[in-house]
């Protein structure tokens, strides 16, 4: 609170009036000629503070100063140019939002269909490796899902600073090159972690599909393309192991992690030739570092994003979650709800093929046709 014009006054006249009397040999100074000083001072000081103005030099805040510093802060803010600007997401052509739509879709399909396409082919796995633990068994297939509770703790934060685009390059290349190390592993242990570090580039895009889709669509076009989306993540970890048991059957386990590659690739040079940033703050964040270069302002900034720091960012939607689990107790029920199904489905995921291949003698093929039933139903 700026200090008021009658204090300030008499703390400056009884200073002046102390470094005159200072100068005064013998103390014996005209005290009427040190009073009128003074009083003069007094009198300027209060003009000076009146008028929004320090004798230091220092501005006093005024509701005129005030004024011009909010319109000085709007004009340094880069926001859209109305609706119709080119650059926001939801202007894209709509051949590229179908293209973008279509290959997060496939990549949707993907990476839960990497979860269990091994699951007919892990008795060839422990053969090769010479491994006779039963809790390896089903732990080389459900490590992968293990992964994929880990993943969002990181990929969502990084999306919201860096953009969703670069975040889907580096985790595509990031799951083709250890889904390809899966391939040539050389030993369960190597296995063991290459699946992991799979599942954990590959949980990227069930992460942060939904918000891509948020990004290019309003709301009332959002509906069909998440429903189509959904059914990756329904119909993946079924599909996988009906044609992975197929294909360990005729070229062996190794190919079942080189066809997942092979796809994977196609459809990371279609993103990489034909996607774009979709996240607006990210947008807004670099045509403000552009108008910055041009008109040489250091001020402008991107609308909601000043002052914030990467690290902010991401301790933000990392606590998010975890605060909305403890205080919402709908949250709460779904999540325990969605983790004990999703509990049962692996459970019969990394058992069937065991059952079916080890009690009723069914070769690894014919097994995975077991999975029908969870698709179908």
């Amino acid at each position: 609170m700026a200090p008021s014009a009658t204090s300030l006054g008499e703390h400056t006249s009884e200073s002046i009036a102390e470094k005159e009397l200072d100068h005064q040999s013998g103390g014996g100074s005209n005290v009427s000629d040190v009073s009128s000083v003074a009083n003069n001072r007094s009198l300027s000081q209060k003009e000076d503070v009146e008028s929004g103005v320090l004798q230091s030099g220092e501005q006093v805040p005024t509701k005129a100063s005030a004024d011009v510093n909010i319109e000085q802060h709007e004009e340094d803010v880069v926001d859209w140019d109305g609706d119709d600007d080119p650059e926001h997401p939801y202007n894209m052509p709509f051949w590229r939002i179908v293209i973008n739509s279509v290959v997060l879709s496939i990549l949707g399909f993907l990476s839960p269909l990497s979860s269990s396409i091994l699951a007919p082919a892990v008795n060839q796995v422990m053969e090769e490796f010479q491994v006779e633990s039963e809790l390896l068994e089903p732990f080389v297939v459900s490590i992968y899902t293990l992964a994929l509770a880990f993943g969002p703790m990181i990929w969502a934060p990084l999306s919201e600073i860096y953009g969703r685009l670069w975040i889907y390059h580096i985790t595509n290349v990031g799951f083709i090159a250890f889904t390809v190390a899966c391939a040539v592993a050389p030993s369960m242990s190597s296995l063991l972690g290459f699946r992991f570090l799979a599942g954990l580039f590959g949980s990227c895009i069930i992460t942060n599909c939904g918000g891509s889709f948020a990004d290019m669509l309003p709301a009332e076009k959002r509906g069909v393309v998440m429903s189509f989306f959904i059914l990756g993540p329904i119909l993946g970890p079924i599909i996988g192991p009906v044609g992975g048991g197929f294909l360990a059957t005729k070229m062996g386990w190794r190919w079942v992690f080189w066809l997942v590659a092979i796809v994977a690739g196609l459809v990371a040079v279609m993103m990489l030739l034909f996607s774009r940033e979709t996240y607006g703050p990210v947008i807004l964040q670099r045509r403000a570092a552009r108008l910055r270069k041009e008109t040489g302002n250091p001020r402008l900034h991107a609308k909601n994003r000043y002052g914030l720091s990467p690290w902010a960012v991401v301790r933000h939607d990392i606590v998010r979650p975890f605060r909305l689990l403890i205080r919402s107790p709908i949250s709460i029920v779904c999540a325990l709800y969605m983790a004990f199904v999703y509990g049962i489905l692996h459970l019969l995921i990394t058992s069937i093929s065991q059952v079916y291949q080890e009690t009723y003698g069914f070769a690894p093929n014919i097994s995975g046709l077991a999975f029908l039933g969870l698709g179908i139903g």
